[in-house]
């Protein structure tokens, strides 16, 4: 008997100290699963639905092209537009006409959790995280029908839940500048080469859902240049 307890409380303790103790850690654990897996270079289709009081508003077609952790460029319409943005350097650029009409810093959220977490070194994903308003010291474990997910990051300010058997990103919720709560979920994961893709993202404010992205035609077979991520040749650039 005594043995048996012995050994019970060793497996309690081994199953302890494998959770994480900081929202660091997660994103080591995240970063380890995928290292030298996850695919580095995304090309896919995205209708984008907006809602207005619960109805559907409108819907357009955006065409994306990821090389990660390079940056995303976004295409609305047709590949040859000159309307759409691109995300390189933590940098946002808008251009509507070929045009560049904004360029302001920020992070994307959505790709450091969704994607750049699998290929940066952790202390650059952490860092990005910090900048972008998450407590990083703070980790709590949800269970739901998703089964186990650790929980990072404040309820007071910004939260992010990771998937605890898959090491992926499900979920955000934030507090904007209006005093609201925004939340985005990646979901209906599926495989996708050495990694995942989640197909479905919706994005809600206080629980309402104000957009939701529908992704097809996802492909990692085609290596992308770099080039395809100059500011400067927004207008030219096609894949």
């Amino acid at each position: 008997m005594a043995r048996f307890i012995t050994a019970a409380l060793f497996m309690l303790a081994c199953s302890l100290s494998a959770q994480p103790s900081s929202g660091n850690e997660v994103i080591r654990n995240m970063h380890e699963a995928y290292k030298g897996k996850w695919y580095s270079d995304l090309t896919f289709t995205q209708q984008s639905i907006f809602y207005k009081d619960g109805a559907v508003d409108r819907q357009e077609i955006w065409y994306e092209a990821m090389k990660i952790p390079k940056g995303l460029i976004i295409k609305i319409a047709s590949k040859d537009s000159g309307n759409g943005l691109l995300f390189v350097n933590d940098t946002q650029y808008v251009f509507r006409s070929g045009s560049l009409r904004q360029k302001i810093r920020r992070p994307h959220d959505l790709l450091v959790l969704g994607f750049e977490v699998y290929h940066n070194d952790p202390s650059v994903t952490v860092k990005k995280l910090e900048e972008l308003g998450f407590d990083m010291s703070k980790c709590s474990v949800e269970t739901g029908p998703e089964g186990k997910q650790y929980v990072v990051g404040d309820t007071a300010r910004a939260q992010f839940w990771i998937t605890a058997e898959t090491h992926l990103f499900t979920k955000m919720r934030k507090k904007d500048t209006r005093g609201g709560m925004t939340e985005v979920q990646f979901n209906k994961y599926e495989k996708l080469g050495g990694g995942w893709i989640s197909p479905e993202v919706l994005f809600l404010r206080n629980g309402q859902v104000a957009m939701k992205e529908l992704y097809s035609d996802c492909t990692i077979e085609k290596m992308l240049p770099d080039s395809l991520f100059d500011p400067l040749l927004f207008q030219a650039a096609t894949w």
